[in-house]
């Protein structure tokens, strides 16, 4: 058994003597270790997390942000959300960061048929040889990761089990809810289903996130793709243990921080935008998991960029969100999304462009405006963590500029 030490205790996973129910009541916080604990440093565990991150990536294009989400949300325990096209590399990520903790990964595509036997098992034929009904346990109960794709295609039945499964981490039986040992649960669509305050299940899913096909399609050929095996490098009952100090040190973040959240939550309740007290409050989670990914035991303000996952219900207001919560915590990451915003822009707006638009010089002209001056930005930016983003986004902004050079040339002719 192992133990995380705190300064009022230590977090275990048996609930005996428990002072606080931690991470789903799967830790719990008690005065002393029980005899024989080792304990486990939760620097290491992030740390270790965050090379499996850098692993998975390394095999991938393109993929860094989803890799880093997916490991924010295996550390905090919180919900992810992906929407994407078919094919961009969603579950092999999951399944490597699967290997990567010693845990069984799942996955299932929804359909309307998909039923309650698809996702947690078939009635025990044991227990009905003992005229009880019980199920075969099996799938989502049997898993660490799991990923449930098509996610908008599945009944109210079984959103509400997948929900009590990746939520609560207990699935219904005969005797009761019965704790399964699912650390991160993803959601994966190709579209945003019903994106609505009112929409509990919306509102349960942490982390969000759109998935985009990569800009290099050369370098894909060049890249294992998820073929080089990931060797194990924790224990899922490590990552059950540091889900329980996450949740404990979200409980006493800075005072600084949890004032910078606040002035956030003002500044979108200004401009009409409403986040619920759950989402708020694992928002919190996220802060110190990303801090911990990053070799820290205390948040920093660079951290709250998490919440621009978090916060944001209607896709509208994404951008806005980015950009609010960038201004306070990240700039630089702020100026990436911005500027990744409008390069996509320019690549929907360069194929509508033709002779016999109105003003076509003129369009062709601002949208090279608009690029350059996000460039410029881009330039300013020290590389640290952001290094590989802001130089694949100077290449993009780069071939943009030659196609306007080049459509400029053919209005011009």
């Amino acid at each position: 058994m192992k133990y995380i030490k705190t300064d009022q205790g230590v977090i275990v996973s048996d609930p005996q003597n428990a002072n606080l129910n931690l991470a789903h009541n799967r830790a719990f916080l008690v005065d002393s270790p029980p005899s024989g604990a080792v304990e486990l440093d939760p620097l290491q565990v992030g740390s270790e997390v965050g090379d499996l991150i850098k692993e998975i990536s390394g095999q991938l294009v393109g993929m860094e942000e989803t890799t880093h989400l997916l490991g924010l949300g295996l550390i905090s325990g919180g919900n992810v959300f992906l929407w994407s096209l078919p094919g961009a590399g969603k579950s092999t990520i999951a399944r490597l960061l699967a290997s990567g903790i010693d845990g069984k990964f799942y996955s299932i595509n929804l359909a309307p048929s998909t039923s309650l036997n698809d996702l947690i098992g078939p009635p025990s034929i044991s227990a009905l040889k003992k005229d009880k009904w019980d199920r075969a346990l099996c799938g989502i109960p049997d898993s660490e990761i799991a990923v449930i794709d098509e996610w908008d295609k599945g009944s109210k039945v079984v959103h509400n089990l997948l929900l009590q499964a990746m939520e609560e981490r207990t699935v219904k039986t005969s005797e009761g809810n019965k704790s399964i040992p699912l650390l991160l649960g993803i959601a994966a669509a190709n579209d945003i289903p019903d994106p609505s305050i009112k929409n509990a299940i919306w509102d349960r899913l942490l982390f969000r996130m759109q998935v985009k096909y990569p800009g290099d399609y050369l370098s894909l050929l060049d890249a294992t793709g998820g073929r080089k095996p990931v060797q194990p490098r924790l224990s899922p009952s490590d990552i059950q243990l540091v889900q329980g100090w996450v949740d404990y040190q979200a409980l006493r973040l800075p005072r600084e921080i949890k004032e910078k959240m606040g002035e956030i939550y003002a500044e979108m309740k200004r401009k009409g935008m409403e986040v619920s007290p759950r989402r708020f409050t694992r928002w919190a989670q996220a802060i110190v998991a990303e801090a911990l990914i990053n070799g820290r035991t205390t948040p920093e303000m660079r951290d709250l960029y998490t919440g621009a996952y978090i916060l944001w219900v209607n896709l509208e207001d994404m951008e806005g969100v980015h950009k609010m919560v960038g201004a306070s915590s990240d700039p630089e990451k702020a100026t990436l999304v911005q500027a990744e915003a409008m390069i996509e822009n320019v690549k929907q707006e360069l194929p509508k462009l033709k002779t016999e638009t109105p003003d076509v010089l003129s369009i062709v002209m601002n949208l090279q405006t608009g690029l350059n001056k996000y460039r410029k930005q881009l330039n300013g930016i020290r590389n640290g963590g952001n290094g590989a983003k802001k130089d694949q986004l100077i290449k993009e902004i780069q071939e943009l500029n030659s196609d306007l050079l080049d459509k400029a040339s053919e209005f011009s002719a």
